[in-house]
């Protein structure tokens, strides 16, 4: 009789634990953001064989401006990179 009334006293006090009410807490948990809101759009270069084909003076004057659009397209990115500081 002793062993039955402590397997219900156990069995009881085991239940009335289940069923106690648990309020939510609220867990914050970090997330990574982006900081690059838009990547620069980088231009068209010519190929080393596009390059080959042009004579001298040509040659000249578009690595010339492709060096000008690549020195532009790194100033905007490194303006944006800048701010991930």
């Amino acid at each position: 009789m002793r062993l039955f009334n402590a397997l219900c006293l156990t069995a009881v006090v085991t239940l009335s634990a289940c069923s106690t009410l648990q309020i939510p807490k609220e867990v914050l948990i970090p997330v990574s953001v982006s900081c690059v809101k838009e990547i620069p759009i980088k231009g068209y270069f010519l190929t080393h064989d596009e390059l080959k084909a042009l004579n001298a003076p040509d040659y000249v004057l578009q690595v010339t401006a492709e060096y000008l659009k690549y020195e532009s397209y790194t100033g905007e990115l490194e303006a944006v990179l800048a701010g991930c500081k």
